[in-house]
């Protein structure tokens, strides 16, 4: 049985979900009511509309989390735009979240992802002069998110856009073509880490039993599921007899990969 991978996004506007809608042929399910919920014919892609406003956000993701029955390997976006006083635009992965007005600070978790520029956010609860990078829903967004899935598989993208265009549809659906191409390469790296996170019966020999003795971060899961794959092709012995001495993930992705090199090399 192949392991499949579940991305669900979250998005304000259908000028930012226009492009998923298209690229994955998403279609309108109608059975959901309480906001636009959006899915592909394998399942595999979903996608929620819910507006600016803050209490939305989280009333969205949850409600997509239960709509689209996702479990704790789904990967979730949050896709959008943010807004500031310059006029050149680019495309950031958020690694800070900050909330208007309180003291509160959040740190997503940004794995092997190195052709994005990074940035930190201010969310805020309505419009706004700050000099400062903000937006709506992105606090809002992580923090209910992350009480049902690891955080690496949590992502942030925001596409910087002057804020005297905030009303401006022709200028946001630009953006969103310009670096939608990257936007999709991010998830492709998301679908990955989405099929190790779920540790279905098709797992290698031993990776079940390491990482419920071991704290494996989802990069590291994804290492440790290719590398026993290669060490169950070339022994046959208990892998976790030789582990006993071995007590961290990183220790244990070493020693598997200095063993495969023996391994080959008596081949």
């Amino acid at each position: 049985m192949k392991n499949k991978s579940k991305i669900c996004r979250l998005v304000s506007s259908i000028e930012e979900a226009f492009p998923f809608i298209n690229y994955y042929k998403m279609e309108l399910q109608k059975q959901f009511n309480l906001f636009p919920i959006y899915c592909d014919p394998s399942g595999e892609n979903w996608l929620v509309i819910s507006d600016e406003n803050k209490k939305n956000t989280s009333f969205a993701t949850i409600y997509l989390k239960n709509c689209s029955e996702s479990k704790s390997n789904t990967g979730w976006i949050n896709c959008g735009f943010g807004f500031q006083e310059k006029k050149i635009s680019n495309c950031y992965l958020i690694d800070k979240l900050s909330k208007a007005n309180t003291m509160e600070t959040l740190y997503p978790s940004i794995v092997n992802v190195n052709f994005f520029d990074r940035a930190e956010i201010l969310s805020v609860n309505k419009f706004t002069n700050k000099d400062c990078f903000w937006d709506f829903n992105s606090f809002d967004f992580y923090k209910t998110v992350n009480k049902f899935v690891n955080k690496e598989l949590i992502y942030i993208i925001k596409i910087s856009i002057n804020r005297n265009n905030f009303l401006d549809n022709v200028i946001k659906k630009q953006h969103m073509k310009k670096y939608f191409e990257k936007i999709i390469r991010l998830e492709n790296i998301l679908k990955k880490y989405s099929i190790i996170e779920s540790e279905s019966i098709s797992s290698p020999k031993f990776f079940c039993q390491i990482t419920r003795q071991f704290h494996f971060t989802t990069s590291e899961k994804f290492q440790l599921h290719t590398l026993l794959r290669s060490w169950n092709n070339l022994y046959s012995r208990n892998l976790l007899r030789d582990l006993k001495k071995v007590n961290k993930a990183d220790l244990i992705l070493k020693f598997l990969k200095s063993d495969i090199k023996k391994g080959k090399l008596i081949w």
